[in-house]
């Protein structure tokens, strides 16, 4: 999907059966009065799981709770186990290799940091404090373009990001460690019927399944998320699952009264 932070945006037409817009990539698009779209691909049994053992910073392999069927050369996530001011410490990586029990992956690169995979005992209280591990990468791909004028390395800052809530922050930039610079204005995908669905009849079905939805939502404005079911009512018809949402700038999955 095609635009930048400059782009002029369509305006959405009405007729006076106010049919249902439904809003995929950087523009809004007038459609039909009922809006079916469903979009599946090829699917993976394990989408995410758990760490099974600690993976130690500066490893090269990490060991899942259960097995996986991902390919060789896919992307992964694996989430952070530190404190609230960990928030860059997940990592992403690429599977270079993977065990016949589907359960090690070698990576690309080392960790940079520690991703905690125990049991923990306090008292007769037993909790695992384990990390994430999520597949980014899907067959299909729904995405923004990256403008290039934005796409330069920022590096990280040295005494790293706050989130106090009272706290100073002494640079914008390269809180996070080192980034790549972006306009953050990604692409969207909306359903809105526009009227709700009190008279049994959906007219906005969203289904997706299976995607990675990368480089998307636009950052400070109202209403631009990656997916967002607007105002339907009953939606028990849509859906997303089994998906990934990565590089986005304004939260990810967005539900406005629709259930």
């Amino acid at each position: 999907m095609h635009g930048h932070l400059r782009s002029i945006e369509l305006p959405i037409c009405r007729t006076l059966r106010q049919p249902d817009t439904i809003a995929i990539g950087r523009i809004r698009k007038r459609i039909l009065p009922f809006c079916n779209v469903s979009d599946h691909h090829k699917p993976v049994t394990q989408t995410w799981t758990y760490l099974d053992t600690t993976a130690s910073s500066g490893s090269s392999k990490i060991v899942l709770r259960q097995s996986v069927n991902w390919p060789v050369g896919n992307t992964i996530v694996i989430a952070t186990t530190d404190d609230y001011l960990s928030q860059g410490q997940s990592e992403i990586r690429k599977i270079t290799a993977i065990s016949n029990d589907g359960r090690t992956l070698a990576l690309d690169f080392p960790l940079a940091y520690t991703h905690l995979g125990v049991t923990q005992h306090v008292g007769s209280t037993v909790g695992e404090v384990r990390a994430e591990v999520g597949l980014l990468s899907h067959n299909i791909i729904f995405q923004g373009a990256v403008l290039e004028t934005w796409n330069s390395l920022i590096v990280a800052y040295p005494t790293g990001f706050n989130p106090g809530e009272f706290a100073v922050q002494a640079c914008f930039l390269g809180r996070y460690g080192e980034e790549i610079g972006s306009d953050q204005f990604g692409a969207i995908i909306m359903a809105s019927a526009s009227m709700d669905s009190s008279n049994g009849i959906q007219r906005a079905i969203l289904r997706l399944s299976n995607m990675e939805i990368y480089n998307v939502d636009q950052a400070f404005h109202l209403g631009r998320y990656p997916v967002r079911f607007h105002m339907n009512g009953n939606m028990n018809s849509s859906y997303i699952k089994s998906s990934s949402v990565h590089q986005a700038f304004n939260r990810a999955i967005n539900i406005h009264a629709s259930h």
